[in-house]
């Protein structure tokens, strides 16, 4: 009895701590979250150095500053991006000739189609009705978007210790992988067999759900920087990387990215009578329609095969989920917390039947 009273102390002391280990890491959840991302991916590179060093410290460090580049270099495309084209706007609105920029169309065009279309978005940007309602809206946008830009700058010293933290984590995690598996394994209260199985499942949907997604990522951000290189789009590289972001995103993807550059593209060419732009919006349209959305089903089958073949609406509902809660890198670990869930009560319900 006495024995008994010892094991429940215990085991509320243990809960008492890791409620209290709870409240401190919760802040840093997101970045825990992207440390394990991130050096999952990254592990069989991490390996293949080390086999050639045989040093962990140096191979952990080589990493580290990787996976800063990866990080930073994106973020600087972008960004620079979203600053040059928001203070050209801002600037015509300054100006006074927003409907004159956005709305005017070439003076010679006398017929056809895309003319008349022209002509007759040219005759309403005339309105001042018109022109000061758009010039409004877009006041707002720009208004929102330096505001979240001024959000952003004085949240930038806790991003950089989210960075920091996800960067540190990862260097041991890369160093002592291995041992941090084995002692998950341990501590689970089941027989070696669905330890085993457990951990089989898991590296499964880990596979499929995130190397799978990154791969497919790279593959859909690189042919769409080249379809908008081939069709005269300016930062074509920057919008190449977020393309591979737009397709990390389930049932999104990436025509969150190629759709409105090929509108704006086309309507450029209506409202200024350009058969080129017209026909360059429409190819550009086409070849991601085409050739970029598909890759997605050309590439899954060789790089997942019939790895952890799972429901769709596991799928977005963790997906989903996982950014509500854990953020970006809850994309990834969302559908493998739901997965893990299921197969749980699959023994559950085995042992039951036993």
């Amino acid at each position: 009895m006495a024995t008994n009273n010892k094991n429940y102390l215990f085991l509320i002391f243990i809960a008492l701590f890791f409620v209290l280990s709870y409240m401190l890491v919760k802040p840093f959840i997101s970045a825990l979250v992207g440390a394990i991302v991130v050096t999952y991916v990254l592990y069989p590179i991490y390996n293949w150095l080390y086999t050639k060093t045989r040093k962990p410290n140096l191979t952990a460090t080589v990493m580290i500053i990787a996976i800063l580049l990866i990080i930073t270099v994106p973020f600087v495309l972008v960004s620079n991006l979203i600053i040059t084209e928001s203070t050209n706007l801002y600037e015509i609105i300054e100006q006074g000739n927003f409907g004159e920029e956005f709305f005017s169309t070439n003076s010679t065009c006398t017929e056809g189609l895309m003319c008349t279309g022209a002509m007759f978005i040219n005759e309403k940007a005339s309105d001042p009705f018109v022109v000061e309602n758009f010039t409004e809206v877009a006041k707002n946008l720009i208004s929102l978007l330096f505001q979240k830009g001024s959000t952003f700058l004085l949240s930038l010293p806790e991003r950089v210790l989210f960075l920091f933290i996800l960067l540190f984590t990862s260097f041991y995690l890369f160093k002592e992988g291995p041992k941090v598996v084995e002692f998950i394994k341990k501590l689970m209260p089941l027989g070696e067999k669905n330890k085993n199985r457990i951990m089989n499942k898991l590296q499964e949907v880990v596979y499929a759900t995130i190397y799978g997604a990154v791969v497919i990522a790279i593959f859909q951000g690189s042919i769409a920087g080249i379809g908008y290189f081939l069709f005269g789009i300016t930062n074509y590289a920057t919008l190449a990387i977020l393309t591979m972001m737009a397709s990390l995103l389930p049932f999104v993807g990436t025509g969150l990215v190629w759709v409105p550059v090929s509108i704006y593209l086309a309507a450029q060419g209506i409202l200024l009578s350009n058969n080129s732009l017209v026909w360059r919006g429409v190819g550009l349209f086409l070849f991601g329609a085409l050739i970029v959305a598909t890759i997605d089903n050309l590439i899954r089958p060789k790089v997942v095969g019939d790895r952890a073949k799972v429901n769709p609406v596991i799928i977005l509902l963790g997906a989903f989920g996982g950014l509500r809660l854990f953020g970006f890198f809850g994309i990834f670990v969302g559908p493998v917390i739901l997965v893990i869930l299921l197969t749980l009560l699959e023994i559950y319900l085995e042992a039951k039947k036993r």
